[in-house]
């Protein structure tokens, strides 16, 4: 049983893969050889050291149930940007996690390429075309920009799959089927980014109700597309169980402002990339020549960087609606819904839908192009099969070509004059003095589409038929490879070893922590090593930026919450910090005894940028007074509200080491912490005390610490509105604090059970046989597909 047409797969199948894994080495040469690797965006400053502290841990024999390197310790494997049971990440287990690193993002490109040509091929497309539409779906602009946004990445090279499997299941209605659907659903739920999760549950469902519609039995095809997204979610319990507890105790269950919910929403002159890939610009994470960032009030660059497809892809897209095409015109209309949802603040839609308090729990509207690029490529790659096919659609598809091409000599002509470089200046609001540069980009731009153009009317216009597959193939990967180095840039092994500046760390204890000062800056100085954008990423390496340190086990507290995952308490301290933040280290010195910070990140004074941007050095380090992460309070001040805290706090009144309580009589007793041992979800204290005394733990208070004290089971209570402390009887005592996930147990009883259903499912004797559908009712099914034969629909 494979997902190929046939009994099982071609020469020409072997072939395309063959060619789909060479052509994917060639791309990518410098990171399966050299040890450059992906690093733009979130890959530097977030998935880098957070990949490293799971590998440490995982290495170390332990689960990666808390991180304690971020905001004071926040759950790991709760929150599902960690991906902790996601097979993909397991890579990053390899003994050399660097390498493990560059290949399990790598590895998603293999699958979403080989999952797509499977997936056309199940739709009874030539080789050709599934090869074609393959490289266009993993090449493509909104696929490659994702390599730095993993959580978007990781669920799009299932979507292919997804489909594939979902399909096949409410055709033929095998167990077989049935058990991959689920497994691939699996995938996507284990990753459990939510947009992502609606986009392919949505596309499934539309598939479903299409079957459904067509066919003779209909609510119980209905009822039957529900059973694999029910097993795909038993698969996953193990990570949605502790996610669904977790998101409850997060900053986001706080509720979000509309500015936030609508941040990165899809300018729709974006859509004119769909032609031309630089319509706004070059790479913005990478260069200043990227003039469309005005349109992205506060971000100043987009979700995705580009939302270029494929001229070829665009060109058969246009044909099928020319022809009035039924799969073309769906897919060009689902994924114009979309679009639509893509545009969120652009559109009034999105501002009607939070005044009507419609749950919106969802960030980032331009997220969802993913799900329309996966639609639109699906859709081109049915429209490109009919063209290698059918005389009249290739014949269509020439006269479409030539139209683009008549409407891009316009465009470039346009764009050579003056009231062309006039209009420029006014609709991207281009300074004069980068005009004349911006310009000569901007037609270079436009050269480069007419010559695509160009190339494209001849491949269609070949009067030997049996070429023009190999040509389109050709001029697809001409047409896109160009574009992966500038969206997927790499650095040189170098940049991912410990910058110099970790030798300023090197008589840091293990219990400490950074402040890093300079996150929170927008002066000048901030404004002089971010203006060249060419080497903002040496500034953050080499500045050693939240979250870096923890790549290189060191802990940050106080840094921005990225991605609103930071539990609530830890939100409320920052946020009480940030009433009144401090200006020098005196004034630090009440929060950074709370905070356990005893180092200061604080910028160096500007100096001639040197020509080599790896020698930049933008930060150094301050020592601060010791502040211990265990010790026990001198002083039990009581508070009533955020305000009182943060007033008690800045008025310097109290010891550096006084607890501050919300509630209840405590008392303070001096004691000494003798030793401690930490792990990565335990903590064990000796100490010793005169009287009843306040032990106060620097670590963020969750549900899942447990403590104990001597063995007995000991209360845990909230000080300094993030941390925690336990009230220790005198003498000399042993505490231990032990971190759990209740939801984490019930999670794999779920997950194992329903995963053994799913294997016993697909190895079954007779797993190929159907579950339920009537013969009679399955073979009218497949008349209604237009398809021939049971393995037609493979």
């Amino acid at each position: 049983m494979t997902p190929f047409v046939g009994k099982r797969p071609s020469s020409a199948d072997a072939v395309a893969v063959a060619l789909v894994i060479l052509l994917l080495a060639a791309c990518f040469a410098d990171v399966l050889l050299s040890g450059s690797s992906f690093f733009v965006r979130d890959l530097t400053r977030y998935y880098f050291p957070t990949k490293s502290v799971i590998h440490r841990i995982v290495a170390s024999g332990e689960l990666p149930l808390w991180n304690r390197f971020y905001a004071g310790g926040q759950p790991a494997l709760a929150n599902p940007e960690y991906e902790v049971f996601y097979p993909g990440q397991w890579l990053i287990h390899l003994p050399d996690f660097y390498l493990g690193f560059r290949l399990h993002i790598l590895l998603h490109f293999l699958i979403g390429t080989i999952g797509m040509y499977a997936l056309m091929r199940s739709l009874r497309a030539r080789a050709e075309a599934a090869l074609i539409t393959a490289i266009s779906f993993a090449l493509s602009g909104p696929f490659v920009s994702a390599s730095n946004l993993l959580t978007t990445l990781f669920p799009l090279a299932w979507f292919p799959w997804c489909l594939l499997f979902f399909r096949r299941y409410l055709l033929q209605r095998t167990r077989r089927d049935l058990a991959l659907a689920a497994m691939c659903m699996a995938m996507v739920l284990l990753i459990f980014e939510p947009g992502n999760v609606l986009q392919i549950a949505g596309i499934c469902a539309g598939y479903a109700w299409y079957h459904a519609v067509r066919s003779q039995e209909r609510w119980r095809a209905i009822g039957a597309s529900t059973v694999p997204l029910a097993l795909a979610a038993g698969i996953a319990a193990v990570q949605l169980l502790p996610t669904i507890d977790f998101i409850r105790h997060t900053a986001r269950s706080l509720g979000m402002s509309y500015e936030m919910i609508a941040t990165w929403s899809l300018p729709p002159i974006r859509l004119a990339e769909f032609l031309q890939p630089h319509f706004l610009g070059r790479n913005p994470f990478l260069s200043n020549d990227y003039w469309g960032g005005f349109l992205y009030r506060g971000q100043g660059a987009p979700y995705f960087q580009s939302l270029y497809l494929g001229l070829l892809p665009l060109i058969a897209l246009i044909s099928g609606v020319v022809r009035r095409d039924r799969k073309t015109v769906a897919g060009v209309l689902s994924a114009a819904l979309l679009l639509i949802v893509c545009m969120g603040d652009h559109t009034p839609l999105l501002r009607l839908a939070y005044e009507a308090k419609v749950p919106l729990a969802l960030r980032f509207p331009e997220r969802f192009a993913t799900g329309a690029a996966f639609i639109l490529v699906l859709a081109s790659g049915l429209a490109i099969n009919r063209v290698l096919n059918d005389r009249a659609w290739l014949a269509t598809s020439f006269k479409v070509a030539m139209v683009v091409l008549f409407m891009t000599v316009i465009m470039t002509g346009f764009a050579f004059t003056g009231i062309g470089e006039t209009t420029f200046a006014r609709l991207w609001q281009v300074s004069p003095n980068a005009l004349a540069r911006s310009m000569s980009m901007c037609r270079a731009d436009w050269l480069s589409v007419l010559w695509r153009a160009v190339v494209l009317a001849g491949v269609l216009a070949t009067l030997r038929r049996r070429l023009v597959p190999a040509f389109a193939v050709l001029f697809v990967v001409l047409d896109l490879v160009p574009l992966v180095n500038e969206l997927a840039p790499r650095m040189p092994r170098e940049f991912f070893s410990p910058p110099p500046i970790v030798d300023e760390l090197r008589d840091a204890g293990p219990a400490s922590r950074i402040f890093f000062q300079p996150e929170w800056s927008a002066g000048p100085v901030m404004r002089w090593y971010n203006a060249d954008r060419s080497r903002i990423y040496w500034v953050i390496r080499n500045g050693l930026f939240p979250r870096l340190p923890a790549a290189w086990g060191r802990s940050t507290i106080l840094e921005r919450d990225i991605d609103l995952t930071n539990l609530r308490p830890a939100a409320d301290f920052l946020k009480a910090f940030l009433r009144h933040p401090p200006r020098d280290p005196i004034q630090l010195d009440a929060w950074a005894a709370m905070a356990n910070v005893e180092w200061l990140a604080a910028f160096r004074p500007p100096l001639p940028r040197p020509r080599d941007p790896s020698a930049v050095r933008p930060i150094t380090f301050l020592r601060l007074r010791e502040s211990p992460r265990y010790y026990f309070a001198d002083e039990v001040v009581p508070f009533r509200s955020e305000e009182d805290f943060v007033e008690a706090v800045s008025s310097h009144q109290h010891g550096r080491h006084a607890a501050y309580v919300a509630a209840g009589s405590l008392s303070a007793s001096r004691g000494s912490v003798l030793a401690f041992e930490e792990r990565a979800n335990h903590a064990e204290v000796d100490t010793v005390t005169s009287g009843r005394g306040l032990l106060v733990a620097s670590v963020t208070r969750d549900d899942g610490w447990r403590a104990t004290i001597d063995g007995r089971p000991a209360t845990i209570l909230p000080v300094n509105i993030a941390f925690q402390g336990v009230a220790v009887p005198p003498g000399h005592h042993r505490i231990a604090f032990t971190y759990h996930n209740p939801f984490f147990d019930a999670g794999v009883v779920i997950s194992a059970i329903t995963l053994l259903l799913a294997l016993f499912l697909f190895s079954a004797r007779h797993a190929g046989s159907a579950l339920t559908y009537s013969e009679t009712g399955w073979i009218r099914g497949c008349e209604k597909e237009q398809l021939t034969s049971p393995r037609d629909m493979l």
